[in-house]
């Protein structure tokens, strides 16, 4: 992290990737240049004429190379910084809702099953912790899961990817990385009377 003249920290999240994972194999990559306007390489990579997500700030990358350079010393200058992008259909369900329509929701166990949670806790769910390696039950294999504040929309989905089978977002966030699909009504394949 560096550390700016107003006292401000930029932050940037990374995160280990395993390069034989099947979501980095099919990805497209580009190899981003000093003079690249990133967000048009992004929509190149993409084939797209529109972002479906904020974009990437420049700032961000130049922060992701200080904290490259400060992890691995001066050979971290030497290698490159790629975009990685994969498009994909979901069709999987997305659950909208308040938070907490979403926590009530989840009282069902048959619901609970179908999305891979273990149970429920007071401000969320817990479900099994793909990444964790516990040997002989010395660690937790679940991961508990915060739904949110219970006002804020948010959207509760399978992904194969993620940590845990269902991941949860602000409905603001899913919509600047994802696209919702067709909406299913709130009464559909009920009988009428």
């Amino acid at each position: 992290m560096e550390k700016k003249a107003d006292g401000a920290v930029a932050l940037v999240q990374a995160s280990i990737v395993d390069l034989s994972d099947v979501w980095f194999r099919d990805c497209t990559m580009h190899v981003i240049d000093k003079g690249d306007d990133l967000n048009a390489a992004l929509q190149r990579t993409l084939g797209t004429q529109s972002l479906p997500a904020a974009g990437i700030d420049a700032e961000a990358i130049r922060q992701l190379r200080i904290l490259a350079k400060k992890m691995f010393g001066a050979v971290a200058d030497d290698k490159p910084i790629k975009i990685c992008t994969r498009r994909y259909q979901n069709q999987g369900l997305v659950f909208v809702g308040q938070a907490e329509d979403i926590h009530l929701f989840l009282g069902s166990e048959a619901v609970r099953k179908e999305l891979g949670i273990a149970n429920l806790t007071q401000r969320g769910y817990a479900a099994r912790d793909r990444k964790a390696s516990c040997f002989f039950s010395v660690c937790s294999r679940h991961k508990e899961v915060e739904l949110g504040a219970w006002n804020e929309l948010i959207t509760l989905y399978r992904d194969d990817n993620a940590r845990t089978l269902t991941t949860v977002r602000p409905l603001e966030q899913f919509k600047r990385e994802k696209q919702l699909g067709k909406e299913i009504p709130e009464h559909a394949g009920e009988a009428s009377h």
